[in-house]
């Protein structure tokens, strides 16, 4: 039997080891549950991180032992398992499988990981899985978690704290293919750290110089400077929503129920923002995504099932309500929420089969009626439908096949995918005929008009720039045609539209009545040298002459909207030294201070440029910073949203929807150098450049034409890095960093990540950078250290 008591093997924590050929890949994986910790450590116990540690031990080994659903991975099974637990008060060990685990101090978790690592890398096409579930802090963009001894030190603070950033860093060094790295715990800041520390002892290096083009996926389950929560007496809610997808609902059934780390995270996301106070998410998570691999298969047992989460929307959820759902044979179930104040309600009912659901308000009356959707394995609805409905028409053409054609907001922005779905019959048929039948996505693309569809149920999802998704099942027979509209975004105030369609409103933003503004904010015009000063702490006087001013133009309770008055010619002259430098911005409110990348062209922009520039003050940010610079541009709203959202696991729909503009954004940057490093940046994430016709010539003109900008070295580094030509990518990273800090945010990260794999000795000031920069916002805002040192 798999389980193991050896206590030489318990020493580390392996609980579970499958002893077979090395040439099979297999998945390792080390799972960690803190819940106690040193008496001066400052920290309370919490029981949530254990008990998320044992749920997801229980789902591992169940699946493996055959003992019930749980994982299951037919091309690369269990091969090790490894538990570490700090759950009971009086410092014994806990028990897993029959016998003991050791705790989670700092030195017993370097020796799991350690061992963890060496396991898998006996062959490089195993995956490898860590969940740490922990108390955590941040400083800056780092976050460390703690061990059961944190605080044991006291000439050491961070004693017995991991760094998740320099831990994810040298896991890129770890030659294995599909590694899933996933830290469960707060990232609030903690007051006693600075931002520019190491939060921790390092838990793993390694000294090789040329690291491995695997780059980790890291799953953080909140976002920076936020709270973690969990369940009383239960596990985390990021545990819950992990456990809930990994157990199917993240399962893709033309797919042959396989879960992948794409739709993995999307299912996360989707289920932990059911949990909402004051009608915002209470807890969001963050995820680095990389190269696919499959995690886990979860095909249902007996008949499939759909699990459906609806979300009951205001006015109604301020209230009792309830949910009626009815069956094809007409019986009615009933449902009401589980806890006083919740907003959504699941539901199973059998998957293929017509089901119509009711909204009752407090009085029992029916508010709203809409229909149930019918395939498998989850579904996510609102009732009422806080956007409006898609609206369906149906003709006949002279065709002998169908056709679609999707309008409306679509044309303005964001990502569309068509998705032909088989019932089972149908695919038992069909594979019955052909041994390589699978249901397919449909690829055929041309303005949002498909043509050439077979007879056959499809599947039309679309998000919008500001997060909002629209779903619809159609069914299309031959000489059909179907055009369907999508809505636009909703937005607070006429002023706003463009913000909102530039994604830096976020969906559903209402206007205000009450203010959140006690005064408004300073702000001072910074040139690029002036920003570089000011991160590196020294004080300084604002220039005179900027040629940049900004002019209140709007406002609400709320939201400030700054039109950006730029009185230089032409910003970014081709080839020339001493061409204008990039503008910066420093904002000044009551208990905060940033500084942000102005994405002007100059006052007129360049004819035919299409790009007016604003900055958008928020007062009551949900997530990120106050300061939102944005461009009014119909025809660079989508790629600049998508590079903000970094969307990259979706890339093959959104490099549908962005088609010929991200090839033409980078082959006219004379024009508009801004949108040009936009479209590289997007073409290299999502590569190969080849793919989009963007060749690797144009990435160096960029970078050499525009000596101003550090963001065409960067897209160029970060291209050549991932061909495995280091020595061309850290001259061009070197060379980025010499010219300053970067107008997008994700060339500020892929700076501090290449110079720190490639070029640690002098990866110093971009690392500073990166640890301050803002990643929800695709232009670069940096938070700086007090109000009190933001100006002279």
């Amino acid at each position: 039997m798999p389980l193991t008591l050896d206590l030489d093997l318990r020493e580390n924590g392996l609980v579970f080891i499958e002893e077979a050929d090395d040439s099979e890949p297999r998945t390792h994986a080390l799972i960690v549950g803190i819940g106690r910790f040193d008496e001066g450590a400052g920290v309370g116990a919490i029981s949530s991180p254990p008990k998320s540690a044992r749920e997801l031990t229980s789902w591992f080994l169940d699946g493996a032992l055959n003992r019930g659903p749980g994982f299951k991975q037919p091309e690369k099974p269990l091969a090790s398992l490894a538990v570490l637990l700090s759950e009971a008060e009086d410092s014994s060990m806990s028990e897993i499988g029959g016998g003991p685990v050791p705790r989670a101090s700092f030195g017993k978790l370097k020796k799991a990981v350690r061992a963890w690592i060496e396991r898998a890398e006996t062959n490089p096409k195993n995956n490898m899985i860590l969940f740490v579930a922990s108390h955590g802090v941040s400083a800056g963009r780092r976050t460390g978690v703690l061990c059961e001894d944190y605080g044991r030190d006291p000439d050491e603070h961070t004693a017995g704290m991991i760094d998740i950033d320099r831990f994810v860093k040298a896991m890129r060094k770890v030659d294995v293919e599909g590694k899933l790295l996933i830290f469960d715990c707060c990232r609030v800041e903690g007051v006693e750290f600075d931002q520019d520390e190491t939060l921790g002892r390092p838990i793993f290096e390694r000294k090789q110089t040329e690291p491995t083009m695997l780059e980790p996926i890291v799953m953080c389950s909140t976002v920076l400077g936020k709270q973690a929560f969990g369940e009383i007496d239960g596990p985390t809610l990021f545990t819950r929503a992990l456990l809930d997808a990994l157990g199917g609902l993240a399962s893709d059934p033309n797919g042959n129920w396989r879960i992948d780390n794409a739709r993995l995270v999307d299912t996360i996301n989707k289920l932990l923002r059911l949990h909402e106070k004051d009608s915002k998410p209470v807890q969001l998570p963050q995820f680095q995504l990389s190269n696919d691999f499959t995690i886990a298969v979860a095909k249902p047992r007996g008949n499939p099932e759909v699990t459906l989460f609806l979300t009951v929307e205001e006015p109604f959820s301020n209230d009792l309500w309830s949910v009626e759902l009815t069956s094809p044979s007409g019986s009615i179930s009933e449902w009401e929420p589980s806890v006083e104040g919740e907003r959504y309600v699941k539901l199973r009912y059998p998957a293929h089969t017509d089901h119509s659901l009711h909204l009752l308000d407090s009085d029992g009356e029916l508010a709203s009626t809409t229909e149930a959707p019918k395939y498998p394995p989850v579904g996510f609805l609102s009732i009422p439908n806080p956007y409006d409905e898609i609206t369906t028409e149906r003709s006949k053409s002279g065709d002998d096949c169908g056709s679609l054609t999707v309008q409306g907001f679509s044309d303005e922005g964001g990502v569309l995918t068509l998705r032909q779905i088989a019932s089972p019959a149908e695919s038992r048929t069909k594979a019955s005929e052909d041994k390589n039948y699978k249901p397919q996505t449909t690829s055929e693309w041309d303005d949002y008009t498909f043509e050439d569809l077979s007879p056959g149920r499809y599947q039309v999802e679309f998000d919008r720039n500001d997060g909002a998704r629209f779903v619809s099942t159609i069914e299309i027979s031959d000489g059909d045609h179907i055009d369907l509209t999508v809505p636009g975004p909703e937005s607070p105030h006429e002023w706003m539209v463009d913000a909102v369609a530039a994604g830096v409103v976020p969906a559903g933003a209402r206007p205000v009545t009450e203010s959140n503004f006690e005064r408004t904010p300073d702000f001072w015009a910074l040139t690029a040298g002036d920003a570089r000063s000011r991160l590196g702490g020294s004080s300084i006087e604002p220039p005179a002459d900027v040629s940049l001013s900004a002019e209140l133009e709007n406002r609400d309770g709320r939201f400030l909207r700054f039109k950006m008055l730029d009185e230089n010619g032409t910003r970014y002259y081709v080839g020339d030294p001493d061409a204008p430098s990039p503008p910066w911005l420093l904002f000044q409110g009551e208990d905060w201070t940033e500084m942000a990348f102005v994405p002007t062209l100059g006052p007129n922009g360049r004819t035919g440029a299409d790009w007016t520039t604003s900055v958008l003050i928020d007062a009551a940010p949900q997530f990120g910073s106050h300061v939102r610079p944005f461009v009014s541009s119909r025809r660079w709203h989508p790629l600049i949203a998508f590079l903000g959202r970094r969307d990259f696991p979706r890339a093959s729909a959104a490099l549908r929807l962005l088609g010929d503009d991200l090839r033409e954004a980078v082959e006219e940057k004379i024009v508009n150098p801004l949108a040009a490093c936009a479209g590289a940046l997007t073409a290299v994430a999502c590569g190969p450049i080849e793919a989009f016709e963007i060749e690797e010539q144009w990435l160096r003109n960029l970078t050499k034409w525009f000596v101003n900008l550090p963001d065409g070295p960067v897209a160029l580094g970060r291209h050549l890095q991932i061909r495995g030509d280091v020595e061309g990518a850290k001259e061009a990273f070197r060379l980025a960093q010499e010219r300053g800090i970067p107008a997008f945010s994700l060339s500020v990260d892929w700076l501090a990540e290449g110079l720190g794999m490639l070029d640690p000795d002098h990866a110093g000031e971009a690392l500073a950078w990166s640890r301050r920069v803002d990643p929800l916002s695709p232009f670069t805002i940096l938070k700086l250290e007090t109000k009190e040192s933001a100006v002279v």
